[in-house]
């Protein structure tokens, strides 16, 4: 049983008068109409996790563009050395010839300028099993010998972004929903049908906090359904008021807002 009340003329429920009609189908596709296509609820949903997911991919493509630029500016113009393999684990002095996975952090000493460092840390570009209180070639940053890297060849600046080009094809497939829905919204906005709803909630949206979700009551025959829409704050109406909606025929829950294009 539904908990809305009995399906009443807004007019006579309220007492100032019903804001106007959207104009009769087909309406006008405007500049102002398609720029505004953007905001409706189903359509920002899409575009804006497509600009997170492209934000994303973004930041993993310039991280690792920085280290990789670092690390082969390391290997161009550093110096190289030896270093000593100390043992797997830091501060430990293991015994001579112990084997270490090629893959497993390992502690390293090296001398440079009579000052000793040591540094623990997985080797990397080195594929071949590692020996204890063996040594490997590094090259060092002189003026920060601290910096240092175990690879001898730079390595593969498509290997480092392949994280980035992993996301990249999802914000191009949800920015395309965002678009497919924006063609639906358009298409229910010239053609669709002149809907009187009525507002039963009005909540903040974390989405979109210059805006209002609202609960619309919408009555279909003997039927109460309740649409969710969003509008810019200084258009929502409050709980209470009518609101027109514009619906494809019979097709009520995919109504838009006539106020969002005005």
């Amino acid at each position: 049983m539904s908990s809305f009340p009995e399906p009443q003329d807004p007019a006579a429920a309220h007492a100032d008068p019903l804001p106007p009609a959207p104009p009769p189908a087909p309406r006008e596709l405007t500049p102002a109409v398609r720029r505004r296509s953007w905001t409706e609820r189903h359509v920002r949903i899409w575009w804006l996790l497509a600009f997170a997911m492209t934000a994303i991919a973004a930041y993993y493509a310039l991280s690792r563009y920085y280290s990789w630029s670092g690390e082969t500016g390391l290997i161009q113009h550093g110096e190289k050395i030896q270093a000593e393999i100390m043992g797997w684990a830091p501060g430990l002095d293991a015994p001579r010839g112990k084997v270490v996975s090629a893959t497993d952090p390992v502690d390293i000493q090296y001398t440079y300028k009579g000052q000793t460092y040591r540094s623990f840390s997985v080797l990397d570009g080195r594929t071949d099993q590692i020996v204890t209180r063996s040594t490997v070639p590094i090259f060092i940053d002189p003026k920060n010998p601290a910096r240092w890297t175990a690879r001898t060849q730079p390595a593969s600046l498509i290997h480092e972004m392949l994280s980035a080009m992993i996301l990249l094809p999802f914000a191009v497939v949800l920015f395309a929903l965002a678009l497919i829905r924006r063609r639906q919204v358009l298409a229910i906005y010239r053609d669709g049908e002149p809907v009187l709803a009525e507002v039963v909630g009005v909540h903040h949206s974390a989405a979109a906090p210059f805006s209002r979700l609202l609960r619309c009551a919408v009555h279909v025959g003997q039927q109460v359904r309740v649409i969710k829409i969003l509008l810019p704050a200084h258009k929502a109406p409050d709980i209470s008021q009518p609101l027109w909606l514009i619906a494809p025929p019979n097709r009520a829950e995919q109504a838009i807002p006539a106020a969002l294009f005005e």
